[in-house]
């Protein structure tokens, strides 16, 4: 649905005088910091390779959601996905 010109609702929200990007700082910051410590914690028990960092770590992860809203309803594509993603996440 668009409204003059507006697309989206990050858009909508900041033709209607809000700050979407502040009001979002705070969680944001937060999930980095509850995922940097996930991250952290899987890599000094070995069980992750210690090379990643949190950014490709984030972008895997928003990688992987696209990939299963790609999918249909067969849950074998995503097991098989996520066996990928797990192989390839584990130290070498």
């Amino acid at each position: 649905m668009t409204f003059a010109g507006v697309s989206s609702t990050g858009e909508l929200a900041t033709a209607a005088g809000a700050n979407v990007h502040a009001s979002l700082q705070e969680p944001t910051m937060e999930i980095q910091a509850r995922l940097a410590d996930l991250l952290t914690g899987a890599q000094q028990e070995g069980a992750v390779r210690p090379e990643l960092g949190l950014p490709e770590f984030i972008a895997l992860l928003a990688g992987v959601g696209r990939a299963m809203e790609q999918l249909g309803a067969d849950p074998a594509p995503r097991e098989r996905i996520f066996e990928v993603v797990f192989d390839g996440l584990r130290p070498r």
